[in-house]
């Protein structure tokens, strides 16, 4: 049996057709609503976003958000909001916008002293420059917001920015929706539904795997990319934040896709085809070449400590750390 952490599974669900069944979709909605909005609150990581401020008002738009903060707090929590655009200076008050409450932008100079900020979709480290990117120069990006449609479900939308003669225009393009419960994830040319189930009772791997069948996933999950890892640490702090009391749990465990492959097993020495990641065969077809970082001196079965460490799973603590290991 796995360590006692080792409490939680994640699985995934291919995209789908919204039900035409409505008995069934109430059945699930109702299954899945308590947890709905605390996991679509911390589905994604603003470091893979941008706040890019420069001058303009909106021109076309209905019904946008207005808070009593100052313009710099107005900027910073659109950034940590997955549904949020844009933002727009009114001080003493600012306005926020999701995506279908605005269609067009007027861009203006600085004289105007009337402020806006766009969040844009950009994994890079850097903040883009002045001449280096369309949304300020003229020409179309593409974005993501993640709003809940119909109030309901989970949804993953990209959307267009086009700057053309001093008028920036939103367009929405390709959307794909989620069950509730579910959070959608980019992988490359997939959107993939992902949940994180918990279990009462520590399980080993087979366990999970049976347990993501019951859900009708297609099994257990890799991890794609590093913000899928970050998504997955926030929500396991999250969860050992809020433990009962009673409950002494400092680390969380999640079982994910990967099987050592037989020619990497102990006594089997290190080599080009028996490093790290590439020990293991993955089932996981959307992510074939998994990303993710292992924890300290992981993976170590090829020492045979323990013996058989033949399975991946991903261990976050109460401080934040994580990392990948191969266990029985």
């Amino acid at each position: 049996m796995p360590d006692r952490f080792r409490d939680f599974l994640f699985s995934e669900k291919a995209i789908q057709s919204l039900p035409h069944d409505m008995t069934d979709y109430i059945h699930f909605a109702i299954l899945f609503l308590i947890v709905t909005v605390e996991k679509l609150n911390s589905s994604l990581d603003p470091n893979d976003y941008k706040m890019i401020v420069t001058y303009g008002k909106p021109s076309i738009y209905t019904s946008p958000t207005i808070y009593s903060i100052s313009f710099e707090e107005c900027v910073q929590k659109c950034w940590m909001d997955e549904t949020c655009v844009l933002v727009y200076d009114t001080f003493p008050t600012c306005q926020m916008f999701v995506l279908e409450n605005i269609t067009t932008v007027q861009k203006l100079n600085s004289s105007s002293n009337s402020r806006i900020a766009f969040r844009i979709y950009s994994t890079s480290e850097e903040c883009p420059s002045i001449t280096g990117t369309p949304v300020l120069v003229g020409g179309t990006i593409v974005s993501r917001t993640y709003p809940l449609l119909g109030g309901i479900f989970p949804t993953y939308q990209e959307f267009n920015l086009t700057l053309k003669s001093n008028v920036w225009t939103f367009q929405s393009s390709v959307f794909y929706s989620c069950y509730v419960g579910y959070i959608p994830l980019k992988r490359d040319k997939y959107v993939m539904c992902m949940n994180v189930i918990q279990t009462e009772t520590c399980i080993n791997r087979t366990q999970a795997v049976s347990g993501c069948a019951e859900y009708n996933s297609v099994g257990l999950m890799g991890i794609a990319n590093l913000e899928e890892s970050r998504y997955i640490r926030n929500f396991a702090m999250g969860l050992i934040s809020k433990q009962p009391v009673n409950n002494t749990y400092t680390s969380l465990g999640f079982w994910m896709d990967g099987i050592r492959k037989p020619t990497c097993k102990y006594p089997q020495p290190k080599s080009i085809s028996c490093n790290g990641t590439n020990e293991f065969a993955y089932s996981d077809v959307s992510a074939p070449n998994p990303t993710f970082q292992w924890a300290p001196r992981q993976p170590d079965g090829l020492l045979n400590n323990p013996p058989d460490s033949n399975c991946l799973y991903l261990k976050v603590d109460q401080n934040g750390n994580s990392g990948v290991d191969d266990a029985p």
